[in-house]
């Protein structure tokens, strides 16, 4: 994968979470980590610092 197409991913990304004003609020973004990044957080030590 070069760097346009990860970039490309990126935004697709950020898009299909972005809510109507694009732009991610908290659940947004807790909802867009929680799904990327499934096995980072679930091993988090302390929980509350990913709210």
């Amino acid at each position: 994968m070069n760097l346009q197409t990860a970039m490309m991913t990126i935004i697709g990304v950020f898009r299909k979470n972005a809510g109507q004003d694009k732009t991610l609020n908290k659940t947004e973004l807790k909802t867009l980590l929680e799904a990327e990044f499934q096995g980072l957080l679930g091993n988090a030590k302390d929980k509350n610092v990913i709210d």
